[in-house]
């Protein structure tokens, strides 16, 4: 017991020396204190740290091979091990810079890129599957307007975690291999023709998700999927998921945890919004005149749907 106090003691003395001594980004961003500070000495309001430390800490612990929040060797170690397309190397190369600048050359953009990097790569690269990256401006306000693009939460449906586990693979390329193979399997369309716009790196593991649920998902889960198969099917019966004359991204639904009760309204309101969309291919229109149906006088709901609008959350 006395060592393990011990142990504690210098630990915490290590980092209260290093920021005394005005210790390089890295140093704050491994402790959620740390990425409280330097998000404060930054100006990054006060509302958004929570989240923001929530999702470093989440980076961390997917990045980290044993599951548990890396070292300050290990997580250099592990950023210098990382491959994957050009943008990833990019990102990766960019981002141990940023993690060596001194405390007195951090300005507030290199915070906030730093964190948006450190997001993107647990999400391309983490170890463990089940944290699931989304965009910050259709989650938070505060979060878009301090720069922050990303989000990383952990999924606890049951399914969808058993599929980010143990069925979805970790490297990025063995993803898009994944990728178009169930893409071919349940007949969604040939993503060779779709624009790089249409599905960012970012969010393939989420289009992986959604293709892993059609096979080993819940009934629920099931019946939204095909809510989505019909919203993205033409009126010559040609299915595309991903598709710029119907730019939706429903695909993406599964990001974020949703219980039955969320799962069945998805279902529903998608299915009325193919049923008026008359045969057009881009259903976007028909999609907010269901959910106007839905609001009708209530401001509130008529406030969240302008919200919608505004943010383009479910369309390209």
């Amino acid at each position: 017991m006395f060592l393990k106090k011990l142990s504690i003691l210098f630990l915490i003395l290590t980092i209260s020396s290093a920021n005394a001594a005005g210790g390089k980004l890295i140093d704050f961003l491994l402790f959620d204190s740390g990425v409280a500070e330097i998000l404060t000495k930054n100006g990054v309001d006060a509302i958004a740290i929570p989240r923001v430390k929530r999702y470093v800490a989440n980076s961390l612990q997917a990045l980290s091979l044993s599951g548990a929040k890396p070292t300050k060797a290990q997580l250099k170690e592990i950023l210098n091990g990382l491959g994957g397309s050009p943008q990833d190397i990019k990102i990766k190369n960019s981002l141990l810079a940023l993690l060596d600048k001194p405390e007195d050359k951090i300005r507030k953009r290199d915070v906030v890129t730093a964190i948006n990097s450190l997001i993107f790569l647990a999400n391309r690269h983490g170890s463990t599957g089940s944290a699931m990256l989304a965009c910050a401006q259709c989650v938070s306000d505060v979060l878009s307007k301090n720069g922050f693009k990303f989000t990383l939460e952990e999924i606890n449906n049951t399914a969808a975690r058993k599929v980010l586990d143990q069925t979805l693979p970790k490297q990025p390329r063995q993803l898009t291999n994944y990728i178009n193979t169930k893409m071919a399997k349940f007949n969604f369309g040939d993503l060779s023709r779709v624009s790089p716009k249409m599905l960012r790196p970012e969010e393939e593991k989420s289009l992986g998700l959604f293709l892993g649920l059609a096979e080993a998902g819940n009934k629920k889960q099931k019946a939204l999927i095909e809510a989505v198969r019909e919203f993205s099917t033409d009126q010559n019966g040609v299915t595309n998921l991903v598709d710029s004359r119907n730019p939706h991204t429903f695909w993406k639904l599964f990001s974020e945890d949703m219980d039955d009760e969320t799962v069945e309204g998805w279902t529903k309101i998608i299915k009325e919004a193919t049923e008026s969309a008359d045969g057009q291919t881009n259903k976007q229109d028909a999609f907010y005149a269901a959910l106007k149906k839905r609001a009708g006088d209530d401001q509130y709901m008529n406030d969240q749907l302008e919200f919608l609008k505004k943010k383009n959350c479910f369309f390209k």
